[in-house]
């Protein structure tokens, strides 16, 4: 009966944990995937630059 009662101990606690440890995992991913400010300044600039150059491509197709 004791052996039956700790079995479904153990299986309450792994229901609680097993959530908990993926959460903290996903949060700490999600924190890793952060872009810095430098990153993301870098990042504008190369996009500004490449609509700049699609924008000159457009305008010298229709000339």
């Amino acid at each position: 009966m004791f052996l039956l009662q700790f079995a479904n101990i153990l299986v309450l606690m792994a229901i609680i944990a097993i959530p908990a440890v993926a959460v903290f995992f996903i949060v700490r991913a999600m924190k890793d995937k952060k872009f810095g400010s430098d990153d993301l300044d870098s990042r504008i600039a190369v996009l500004e630059k490449k609509v700049r150059e699609i924008e000159e491509y457009i305008n010298e197709s229709y000339d």
